[in-house]
């Protein structure tokens, strides 16, 4: 009851329970440029594979590649071939410069996530490319004279590939998303042209096993830092601040506002992260709900992030004190929001003036639960605690 009158003022809505089927509010979203990567790797590598065994149309494809290679080496000159072979050694012999920079950097910025994946990605693509150049076992051209420096089967070019990879997983890991990674990928772009230009000019690597190099290359960071590393969820950033403290606009700030209407009935009209610097192990938030003016409702946001936090601290002082009492910790957000709740009932029942609790709301990879002051405080008290119980809202919660 004391809930209930706590959150009088408040408008609800019917609650609407999430159709089977449907996504969460944030989902993991595989967009149409990862999908058209992922598809076109496949359809060139099953194209390739076809092709290796049939040998009328392996014919014509080594006929065609030879042709345009030929075109290329009718126009070699002394002044070209110098800097192209130039070109192609360097970037060639700079991939593990190139791998252990970007290895770190991710360390230096603590971007551990990156990192696995990262990791895991320079492993799948060191077994899968081996698998498919072995499988497919296809020598170097012919027809026309080689006068680069090559090692190992054509097919898919294993440098433009391994090339390819390294520069593409470092822009995820390591630059901004907008404007300066747009940037970035047409830097990396450049970069792969002219060093894929100067391997045909060479005569090293056929067309289509540079053109498979290039796609391969570019899917499979693409689609694994898409995919595990969201720029909602796990953003790039250089700004200083505490872990704890996500972003709460854009695809999160839309999640909320859905999450919070779904679940509890409530129409969210701005989200506003308060009290932030005494606040270390979530995201605490001030939600503006539609109703009688004036009304606010307290909100603490947990992601896995602070699961992982609450964890790794737990465990290092389990390690420099020993365990203490029959503490645990947590090993999900489900479970940080119902210490919540509990905290709050044990503060209610002692007669601390706790807030009450209106309800708890859950999106992918986030949770919430709101509360709302016992008496309502004005927007001022919100922005800058001063009374007793903004106070204790504000440090018990």
């Amino acid at each position: 009851m004391s809930d209930a009158r706590a959150a009088s003022g408040v408008r609800r809505t019917k609650r609407q329970r999430r159709p089977s089927g449907t996504p969460p509010p944030l989902p993991r979203r595989i967009g149409p440029s990862t999908t058209a990567w992922l598809a076109l790797a496949a359809i060139l590598m099953s194209a390739a594979f076809l092709i290796s065994e049939l040998t009328p149309w392996q014919r014509v494809g080594d006929h065609a590649s030879t042709w345009l290679l030929r075109q290329l080496a009718a126009i070699r000159t002394p002044g070209l071939t110098g800097p192209a072979d130039w070109i192609s050694t360097t970037v060639s012999t700079w991939h593990p410069v190139i791998g252990v920079a970007v290895l770190l950097l991710v360390i230096v910025f603590r971007r551990w996530r990156h990192l696995l994946v990262f990791v895991l990605c320079v492993f799948f693509v060191e077994i899968v490319s081996g698998m498919i150049s072995g499988a497919l076992s296809r020598p170097r051209p012919y027809g026309v004279p080689v006068i680069g420096r090559w090692e190992g089967y054509s097919a898919p070019a294993p440098a433009v590939l391994t090339t390819t990879f390294l520069l593409m997983a470092g822009v995820y890991c390591l630059v901004v998303p907008g404007r300066p990674r747009s940037v970035a990928k047409a830097a990396v772009a450049a970069v792969v042209a002219v060093f894929c230009l100067s391997r045909l000019y060479l005569a090293v690597d056929h067309p289509d096993d540079v053109l498979s190099g290039v796609v391969v290359g570019v899917a499979i960071p693409v689609a694994a830092f898409r995919y595990f590393t969201p720029d909602e969820v796990f953003p790039v950033v250089y700004r200083r601040g505490r872990a704890a403290h996500v972003d709460v606009t854009g695809s999160r700030g839309a999640a909320i506002r859905q999450a919070v209407r779904d679940q509890l009935g409530l129409t969210v009209l701005d989200v506003t992260p308060v009290g932030l610097e005494s606040s270390a192990g979530s995201t605490p938030l001030r939600l503006t709900v539609e109703g009688d003016p004036g009304q606010y409702l307290f909100g603490k946001l947990y992601t896995l992030g602070h699961v992982r936090a609450d964890r790794w601290y737990k465990m290092w002082r389990t390690i420099l004190y020993g365990t203490l009492e029959d503490e645990h910790p947590f090993h999900s957000v489900r479970q940080l929001t119902q210490y919540e709740d509990y905290v709050l009932r044990l503060l209610r029942d002692a007669g601390s003036a706790a807030p009450g609790r209106t309800g708890s709301w859950r999106s992918r990879r986030n949770a919430s639960t709101c509360s709302s002051p016992s008496s309502s405080p004005g927007p001022s008290n919100w922005a800058k605690p001063r009374s007793t119980t903004a106070s204790s809202t504000r440090d018990c919660c």
